[in-house]
């Protein structure tokens, strides 16, 4: 599978952008990235601390603590970053079992980790 990212950052001549505006943005999942989490998720599969901040919306030191991490769209779960170990809790959390999963790739980053995706619908149980 090739993955392809087009970003594009526009500032009009003359214009100024804080600094401050530019760097609260990397705790949150761009328009972007927010859209292809809704659309097509298994086309997001950022680097795993990436992806953790982004969801979690804070800086976090050492991520592998908070796996699973599960970012959730209007629609239900869409997409989780865990560890191959941690897919058949996740799975009952998500009141599902690990047959009923959908998409699943290992992160080219992390071959330890592995990005799940979700039919729309399925809830994170707390």
């Amino acid at each position: 599978m090739v993955q392809v990212a087009f970003v594009a950052f526009a500032v009009p001549p003359g214009s100024t952008v804080p600094i401050g505006q530019l760097q609260a943005g990397y705790l949150r999942h761009g328009p972007v990235a927010q859209f292809v989490l809704e659309h097509a998720p298994e086309l997001y599969s950022p680097e795993p601390d990436t992806f953790v901040e982004r969801t979690l919306g804070t800086e976090v030191s050492d991520f592998g603590s908070v796996l699973p991490v599960v970012y959730t769209s209007s629609g239900g779960t869409v997409k989780a970053l865990a560890r191959e170990s941690d897919i058949p809790d996740l799975a009952a959390r998500l009141g599902t079992t690990t047959d009923a999963l959908g998409a699943t790739a290992r992160s080219a980053h992390r071959p330890d980790l592995v990005y799940l995706v979700f039919s729309e619908g399925v809830s994170l149980e707390q």
